[in-house]
């Protein structure tokens, strides 16, 4: 392989990386259950969640709650410079968003879930899905009143 090539892929790594494409992950876990947290609801990420759920509880799950979390903000500024016919115009934007994950709090099957796996305190739902008993979906499914 060709340095500009394998400087290619180190920057096309860098840039997934950078982006925050990483799959699902446990937040906490423990023997009364736990948190898995995802980019989004999105099929993709809820299969690799319910695999990761599978491999860690053959015996089965149930899900206490799940739901959209906020856990940071990002902020963006942007500056746009341009020559007129008496000087120049500066404009400048600056734009804070919501950084949220998709999160899921769940406990094996024949576990009593307590207040703290059933509740994440400090964190704030943005939209809410009070999941069933069982296995996730294959598919997302849509929030009511949304």
């Amino acid at each position: 392989m060709s340095v500009v090539r394998s400087a290619r892929a180190v920057v096309v790594l860098a840039l997934l990386g950078a982006c925050g494409c990483a799959g699902p992950r446990f937040v906490s876990i423990g023997p009364e259950g736990g948190t898995l947290a995802m980019p989004s609801n999105a099929s993709y990420y809820r299969r690799q969640a319910v695999q990761m759920l599978d491999e860690k509880y053959p015996s089965g799950w149930e899900i206490d709650h799940e739901g959209e979390v906020v856990v940071g903000q990002v902020t963006t500024s942007d500056t746009d410079a341009r020559d007129v016919r008496y000087g120049r115009v500066v404009e400048r934007r600056t734009e804070t968003s919501d950084k949220t994950e998709w999160q899921i709090t769940f406990h094996p099957k024949g576990v009593v879930p307590t207040t703290q796996t059933t509740q994440a305190p400090t964190l704030k739902p943005v939209v809410q899905q009070v999941g069933g008993i069982g296995a996730l979906p294959k598919e997302p499914v849509p929030v009511p009143g949304q």
